[in-house]
Order: structure tokens, then sequence, then C-alpha cells
């Protein structure tokens, strides 16, 4: 392998791993990533849940 052809094999590395680094920022981003989650509040669908029946006798 010549000098060249290294050259040119390291060069299209650098650029593969370059394009796999901005597909995972840009899946992070589509999938709004950035944002932290936070439990304690409601998001669009939010439903409550209420137990069917009183569940105060189920851990004696």
């Amino acid at each position: 392998m010549t000098n060249k052809e290294r050259q040119a094999f390291q060069e299209e590395n650098r650029i593969g791993y370059l394009m796999v680094v901005l597909a995972f920022i840009t899946g992070i981003h589509m999938f709004n990533g950035w944002n932290p989650i936070n439990p304690q509040e409601a998001t669009g669908d939010a439903v409550v849940t209420v137990p069917a029946r009183p569940t105060e006798g189920l851990m004696q």
C-alpha cells in the first residue's frame, strides 16, 4: 500500500466517523432528546388512572 493510498484510506475513515456522529446527533434531535424527562409534568394525552377498589388491605 503506497503512502497516497494510506492517506486516502485514513481520510475515508475520518469521513465515515463524522457521518456516524452526525447521524447520531440528528437522531437525538429528531426525537427531542435534548429536553430532560420530567416525571412530575403531564405530557400531551396523559390519563390519570384510579384503582377500581381500595388498596389499603392488600399489603397486610
